[in-house]
C-alpha cells in the first residue's frame, strides 16, 4: 500500500522558523527534508539541530512523563499523562478546527476552502506523544529521530492504518493558542492543517521543566 507523507517543521522558542512541506509517495521509509526560511524572530534557523540540553533528569517534576519512554505503550501513556497536557492538546485540536471552518491562505502553502473537522484519534496522539518524549529524552528536534524513524514509522507502531499522514512540530510556545497561531503563520505547516485530504489528528504537547525551551508540540495528521 502507498502512503502518502506530508512533513514540515517548525523550530520555534515563542516565535517560529517555517519550513516548506515535503510531499512524497513512498511504499517505504520516507525521509523528511526541512528548508531554511524566513524567522519573526527567535531561532532563524530551520535544520533540526540540537537545541540546547533536552534531557529529562531523575527528578522531574511531578506529572511529568519522566521515566517514560517512546516505547512505552500507548495504554500507559494514556493512564499517566497529565490532565493539564491533555486539555492543552485537545484545545490545539478545537483551535485547529476553527481555522479549518473558514478556509485560509497559506500564501506559497496554498488558498483552501473550508475544510471538514479534524476527528480525535487516540493512535495518532500516542504516536505524537512518543515523539515528544524522544526528541526532549535524546535531544533532537526533527521529524527523522537519530536511527531514522520517520513519521510514517512511528505511526505503523500504533494499530493505526494509514493512508495518508503528516506532521507538524513546535518547540517553545507555552499556550495551544499561541502554537496553533505559529503554524498557521507558516506556509507549510499551514497547508499541512487545512488539507483535506487529513481527516483525524492526534495531539502531543510535553513539558520538559529541565528542557531549555519547556514546552514541545507535535501534530500527527492520518487518513485511513
Amino acid at each position: 500500500m502507498t502512503i502518502r507523507v506530508v512533513v514540515t517543521v517548525m523550530c520555534a522558542v515563542l516565535s517560529l522558523t517555517g519550513c516548506e512541506p515535503v510531499d512524497s509517495s513512498d511504499s517505504g521509509d520516507a525521509s523528511a527534508q526541512e528548508t531554511d526560511a524566513a524567522a519573526s524572530g527567535g531561532i532563524t534557523d530551520a535544520s533540526p539541530e540540537p537545541m540546547g540540553d533536552m534531557g529529562v533528569t531523575a527528578d522531574a517534576s511531578p506529572g511529568e512523563p519522566g521515566e517514560l519512554t517512546p516505547a512505552t505503550s500507548c495504554a500507559q501513556l494514556a493512564e499517566r499523562w497529565s490532565d493539564e497536557w491533555v486539555r492543552f492538546e485537545d484545545q490545539v485540536l478545537e483551535i485547529t478546527n476553527e481555522f479549518r471552518a473558514q478556509g485560509y491562505d497559506c500564501r506559497s502553502g496554498g488558498q483552501f476552502p473550508p475544510a471538514l473537522p479534524l476527528r480525535a484519534n487516540e493512535d495518532l496522539r500516542c504516536a505524537a506523544r512518543r515523539h515528544n518524549i524522544d526528541m526532549v529524552q535524546r535531544d533532537f528536534f526533527s521529524h527523522v529521530s537519530p536511527d531514522g524513524e520517520t513519521p510514517d514509522a512511528r505511526v505503523r507502531k500504533t494499530p493505526y492504518p494509514p493512508r495518508a499522514i503528516g506532521e507538524n512540530i513546535a518547540a517553545g510556545q507555552p499556550r495551544p493558542d499561541q502554537v496553533v497561531q505559529g503554524w498557521m503563520d507558516s506556509d507549510g505547516h499551514c497547508a499541512n492543517i487545512m488539507n483535506g485530504v487529513f481527516e483525524e489528528l492526534g495531539v502531543g504537547y510535553f513539558k520538559g521543566e529541565q528542557t531549555q525551551f519547556k514546552h514541545f508540540w507535535t501534530q500527527v495528521f492520518g487518513s485511513q
